[in-house]
């Protein structure tokens, strides 16, 4: 979705080269679409100009009538900023060979901390703009202020209002990084694996508002994995509540059938789910982010930092009286007990409500508490953490997908969810059933065996339900 709304849009995102042809070209010795284009390497090697060099593409995207909005002002910064930050931290760069990382492009490791980084360059910019300021380079300083070193703020504003003397002020310049909080959202869909939450923002001098958006995938999380800030209008034109998914060849048919909710949610709420995201994001060593979150992490973090919120609360574990009864429900479910076999066996069906145990806590623990929510993603992340384990060790290599099937017609019936939604899930079931038996497995017990994070994960459920992972026995 564009972040613009003025008649003529500006493009804007990782290594955009410039747009208007004016000699604000980056220089150096990489690719012009390289997130690295702008990086210091001007032909008198002086820090004023290695400072215009790098803000060349920052500068060249604000509206030479200096009338930005502010959102989009401050994501032109936190492209800059979160170019800094990826270098500071030799993080892998977005885009271009996979995994190649800043010091192996510069041939050096991070020069510095990234606020370091960015007041050296700052400094040097109001130094190359003092005698003839350019007034898109002076634009440029003010929305970095916030990301560069306390103790160098106050000097650096001195500049500022210096050189804004000279070229005026953006019609911007009270509004960045100012911006309240007006209103709460939470956009979601049937199935509840992405929790999109966003907080409505409000600036000064009567700019539009607009929203700013995280989407928190809850499997193994609650993670963030991309944002977006947009007016709350052209939202609900992409994700219209009331509606299914439109049809996606790259996504299952299934989604056709799953429709989409939005609804006003507490601003303490929203922050408080986006910022331990945030912080559950930052844990990850694999980040199945968007290629474009090192530029909206910062902008995110500046945003939310002024406003209210709460600490999510934990999902409450079931206790053994409502554990018992959803068992019990289940076992007694109209073709539950015919189609797993256990008729008139009260041994095996204490062996399926075993697994049933396994399945509760599996949702709580890693699906967002929601006892009943067997969406497909749940039970392809279930097969893959636990599958081939659960079934080696509990030695029911023809028992534990005919009870997961069944378990998860009965959480649909009760949910409420389409046929196709099921007929997805079953064939992820199927699917791994005959991957299982494609495939070599550890024996029972033998934890080393098996891949993390599975392994950790086996562990961890093995210590709830009573079992001591260290003695094979006992697995």
């Amino acid at each position: 979705m564009p972040r613009r709304q003025k008649d003529e849009p500006q493009q804007s995102g990782p290594g955009t080269p410039p747009g208007d042809g004016d000699g604000l070209q980056p220089a150096g010795p990489f690719a012009r679409n390289s997130p690295l284009a702008a990086m210091p390497d001007s032909d008198d090697g002086s820090p004023e100009a290695a400072a215009i060099n790098l803000f060349a593409t920052f500068a060249s995207q604000l509206s030479p009538l200096r009338d930005d909005h502010p959102a989009d002002v401050e994501f032109l910064a936190c492209e800059l900023v979160g170019l800094v930050n990826l270098i500071a931290d030799d993080d892998p760069m977005p885009g271009g060979e996979t995994g190649l990382r800043p010091s192996e492009l510069l041939g050096e490791g991070p020069p510095g901390a990234a606020d370091e980084m960015l007041t050296t360059v700052a400094f040097a910019l109001t130094e190359s703009q003092r005698l003839a300021p350019d007034a898109r380079y002076v634009d440029c300083i003010r929305p970095c202020l916030p990301f560069c070193t306390e103790e160098a703020r106050p000097e650096l504003e001195v500049r500022v209002a210096q050189l804004e003397a000279k070229v005026g002020r953006p019609d911007w310049a009270d509004a960045v990084w100012n911006a309240t909080a007006s209103g709460g959202w939470h956009s979601y869909d049937d199935l509840g694996d992405l929790s999109c939450v966003g907080v409505e923002l409000h600036w000064p001098s009567g700019w539009p508002d607009q929203v700013l958006f995280g989407s928190i995938a809850v499997e193994d999380g609650p993670f963030a994995v991309e944002f977006i800030v947009t007016p709350m209008d052209e939202y609900r034109s992409w994700f219209t509540p009331g509606t299914p998914w439109p049809a996606d060849p790259d996504e299952p048919a299934c989604r056709t059938d799953v429709i989409r909710h939005i609804e006003p949610m507490p601003v303490e709420e929203v922050v408080g789910r986006l910022l331990e995201a945030m912080a559950m994001t930052e844990m990850l060593e694999d980040r199945p982010i968007a290629d474009d979150y090192f530029v909206y992490a910062p902008l995110a973090q500046q945003t939310l930092a002024g406003l209210p919120s709460i600490e999510p609360p934990e999902p409450t574990p079931a206790n053994d009286e409502v554990q018992e009864a959803m068992i019990r429900d289940f076992l007694n479910a109209d073709g539950v007990a015919a189609a797993i076999g256990f008729e008139g066996d009260p041994g095996f069906a204490h062996d399926v409500g075993e697994f049933c145990e396994l399945f509760i806590h599996y949702s709580e623990r890693f699906a967002g508490g929601d006892r009943y929510r067997w969406s497909p993603m749940v039970v392809e992340g279930f097969l893959l953490r636990f599958g081939d384990v659960a079934t080696e060790n509990l030695e029911a290599d023809e028992f534990l997908n005919p009870v997961l099937s069944e378990w998860v017609k009965f959480c649909h019936r009760h949910k409420g969810w389409p046929a196709s939604v099921t007929a997805e899930c079953l064939a992820t079931i199927d699917a791994h059933d005959h991957d299982y038996d494609d495939h070599d497995h550890p024996s029972p017990g033998d934890l080393d065996l098996v891949p993390p994070p599975r392994r950790d994960g086996l562990e961890r459920m093995a210590v709830e339900i009573g079992t001591d992972p260290s003695d094979p026995d006992s697995m």
